[in-house]
């Protein structure tokens, strides 16, 4: 698409988490108060450890969600509210 940016990610079987793609278009806008979108990981710690230096902000670290893992959040440097999920 004219104008847009896109970025592919693999999952199923082989791969931790689900296939899909981000978009970035110019009508579009960042929101911190819309839906979340949760990308699994090894260790949410880590990923969260990585916020700030790239730019964003974090929310809140890893924290247990007691049988379902733990997650953290952040807001991206776009300024949208993202969250790392991890089984440890």
């Amino acid at each position: 698409m004219p104008d847009s940016r896109m970025h592919l990610f693999s999952g199923g079987p082989e791969a931790i988490g689900a296939a899909g793609a981000l978009f970035n278009l110019k009508q579009n806008k960042p929101s911190a108060e819309n839906t979340i979108i949760y990308f699994e990981c090894e260790d949410a710690a880590i990923e969260s450890g990585r916020v700030a230096e790239s730019g964003g902000r974090l929310l809140f670290p890893k924290m247990s969600m007691g049988e379902f893992g733990f997650i953290s959040q952040c807001i991206d440097t776009e300024g949208n509210r993202i969250g790392f999920h991890s089984p440890k």
